[in-house]
């Protein structure tokens, strides 16, 4: 994993940091390992810059190396941390980048959302997204992942309710468990 230092981002001098992701690839590729690059969505004064970055970092990447959106914490007045600011436009933006760089490219370079996701509904939105974007064939672990800590417990409490509820209606009176 490498994370993009988006301060030297700022003024979409983007050569420092490509240096950086190129030694880090060349890395990889010597080592055969996956590369993940994590970049601050949040943090980009526009989609264009963010859809610049993301195109960037691609060409960096090979297949099956995946560009990660990081939990996105923005400030709320500036300097201290706030809100989750991983939000559907900003993963709908990485998503088109990485979707328009494998087609023009023929690469299978994948998208992991990380933040942001913490519902089963935040799944299917972000499946609606993945198939309108990059296509329903890209809902897969090897194109698509979510990195949402929060995430398992929410599905593995949901599943307990659908199964508890299954029960009661069935008149099974013991405790589910997962």
């Amino acid at each position: 994993d490498t994370v993009i230092d988006y301060e030297t981002c700022f003024g979409l001098n983007l050569d420092q940091p490509r240096a950086k992701l190129d030694a880090v690839s060349k890395v990889c590729r010597d080592q055969d390992v996956a590369l993940k690059i994590i970049l601050k969505a949040s943090v980009y004064s526009t989609y264009q810059n963010l859809y610049d970055l993301v195109e960037m970092a691609c060409g960096c990447c090979r297949d099956g190396d995946f560009i990660k959106t990081c939990t996105g914490k923005m400030p709320k007045d500036g300097f201290s941390e706030g809100v989750d600011a991983s939000t559907l436009p900003m993963g709908l933006t990485v998503m088109k980048a990485v979707a328009d760089y494998n087609q023009k490219h023929g690469t299978n370079i994948g998208v992991k959302i990380s933040g942001g996701v913490k519902t089963s509904v935040d799944c299917e939105r972000y499946k609606y997204l993945v198939a309108h974007t990059m296509g329903e064939e890209c809902f897969t672990g090897e194109s698509f992942r979510f990195g949402a800590s929060s995430l398992l417990a929410n599905l593995r409490d949901d599943l307990e309710y659908e199964r508890g509820f299954d029960n009661v209606k069935a008149g099974v009176r013991e405790p589910v468990c997962l």
